[in-house]
């Protein structure tokens, strides 16, 4: 299945938060019970460093009886609230990895 790229940006917060990212899918465009087809580690806010860069690699799932027609990202913040900050979640088919420059 193609990655999703998730690029953390910064945040603040008053306590030791953590971020999970979960990619999950469902036929409704308003997830209203959506499956969870993968998840991130739980991630503490001090390895969230800004530009910190991790992929989810969203499983083949061709041969299940559900049709998944919406895909998104779902943000879990843990331990403490986060006061401000941004996260990007791209996804991503095929990412060029390297820049050769002739």
């Amino acid at each position: 299945g193609p990655d999703f790229d998730c690029v953390y940006i910064g945040s603040t917060s008053g306590g030791a938060a953590t971020l999970q990212v979960q990619i999950i899918a469902d036929d409704d465009p308003a997830m209203g019970s959506p499956n969870i087809l993968c998840s991130s580690a739980v991630i503490a806010l001090a390895t969230l460093v800004a530009g910190y860069n991790f992929k989810l690699k969203v499983p083949n799932y061709n041969n299940t009886t559900t049709d998944y027609r919406y895909l998104c990202a779902q943000y879990i913040i843990g331990t403490a609230t986060t006061t401000a900050g941004t996260i990007t979640t791209a996804l991503l088919m095929d990412k060029q990895t390297g820049i050769g420059v002739s």
